[in-house]
């Protein structure tokens, strides 16, 4: 919505209060760090919706202010990775000049469910889920072969991103191999049909630009490493004092907000979604339950060994016949999910908030060396 003066503003057909809570977090840290302050979007919570500032691309104005974007996004990997956030792929990250801008961040303190890629891969899984790739801000990818060869290739490809993080390598586009779109041939014809093509995503957005030039976040890494060991080290030193909890993440706000489980990847869903509206579900029944029954099939090849998640499978079917993806909630400090308000009876393995305190609790200068090292390798593969 845009109003007479210029102002625009963007409809969230859900409550805004991870929003508002996070970027709370940064005020109140912003105090105690070097790192330049973050741009704050303004919110406007209702009854179960809300709005949002709207958040622009922008280009940078000098090479000064690149470098500080860059030193932001690293506070922001850094913050991303002690609050347990999630799903921070290119689409939910947005340069706005000098300041990278997060303006979804419905995954705060995620619930934490052993995935099939977990169970299959447990010397690689804590790659992901004990790392900062756990927000999917950085880019990263697993090959088959860093493996043994019997592990099956679609789990590996579980843990890599494949051009979608948050924080990419470059601008240019990038075709996804692993998801494929329907495109209509001949359309309106008597030989029209259905094909597929690989999708191409566009990350000019969530790359800070100079007077026409995407700035690579390579040729700025110091800048994010210092963003990165800044924050890590001012929220250690006020977690020791026992001021981070209360003074900056004030625990009972945390405790009170509901966030979105992740089960699977949106874009999932959206394929899904797209092949149902192809000619033959549409015209067909059967085609049409087949098409639904995709999310089905993990259960049956061990990419989804536990049972205990059948549940959650009969809410997706719920969303998807009616066209919507699925959004399944659950309660910062809680384990047991919703869906549509109404809880699924199944438990994850930990709540995002004992999650939170546990990454607190953990910190330290061998786990700062660690992340820092995988920091450097998403970008240069060598720690200086």
């Amino acid at each position: 919505m845009t109003f007479e003066e210029g102002t625009e503003i963007v409809y969230k057909p859900r409550g805004v209060e991870p929003g508002t809570l996070f970027y709370g977090i940064l005020d109140r840290l912003d105090p105690h760090l070097s790192v330049s302050s973050f741009a704050t979007p303004t919110y406007l919570a209702c009854d179960g919706y809300g709005w949002m500032e709207w958040i622009e691309h922008r280009p940078c104005s000098d090479e000064q202010a690149v470098a500080r974007y860059y030193e932001r996004a690293g506070a922001l990997v850094c913050l991303t990775y002690l609050l347990e956030f999630t799903d921070c792929h290119y689409e939910n990250l947005i340069a706005h000049g000098e300041y990278p801008v997060l303006v979804d961040c419905e995954t705060i303190a995620h619930p934490f469910a052993a995935t099939a890629a977990s169970e299959r891969l447990p010397e690689l899984a804590p790659l992901v889920t004990e790392s900062i790739h756990l927000s999917l801000l950085l880019p990263f990818d697993v090959e088959p072969s860093d493996i043994d060869a019997d592990v099956d290739p679609a789990a590996v490809s579980k843990l890599g991103m494949e051009g979608m993080s948050g924080i990419g390598t470059d601008a240019d586009p990038v075709r996804l191999s692993a998801v494929t779109n329907p495109r209509i041939e001949a359309a309106n014809t008597d030989v029209m049909s259905i094909s597929h093509e690989r999708p191409t995503i566009h990350r000019a957005d969530n790359t800070p630009h100079l007077e026409g030039s995407a700035q690579r976040p390579g040729e700025y890494l110091d800048a994010i490493v210092t963003g990165f060991e800044e924050t890590y080290r001012t929220v250690r030193r006020l977690h020791e004092d026992g001021r981070f909890r209360e003074e900056i993440l004030r625990d009972g706000s945390l405790e009170r907000i509901e966030n979105r489980f992740v089960y699977r990847a949106t874009r999932r869903y959206v394929s899904v979604i797209d092949a149902l509206l192809s000619r033959d579900p549409l015209r067909d029944g059967v085609r049409f339950s087949v098409e639904m029954e995709r999310l089905a099939a993990p259960f049956f090849t061990d990419l989804i060994s536990d049972d205990r998640y059948w549940p959650i499978y009969e809410r997706e079917r719920a969303a998807l016949k009616r066209l919507d993806p699925p959004r399944i909630t659950c309660h910062v400090d809680g384990r047991v999910p919703s869906f549509d308000g109404d809880p699924i009876r199944i438990s994850v393995d930990r709540s995002g908030y004992d999650r939170c305190r546990r990454r607190l609790d953990s910190m330290s200068e061998s786990d700062l060396r660690r992340q820092r090292r995988l920091l450097r390798e998403c970008f240069d593969g060598t720690d200086r």
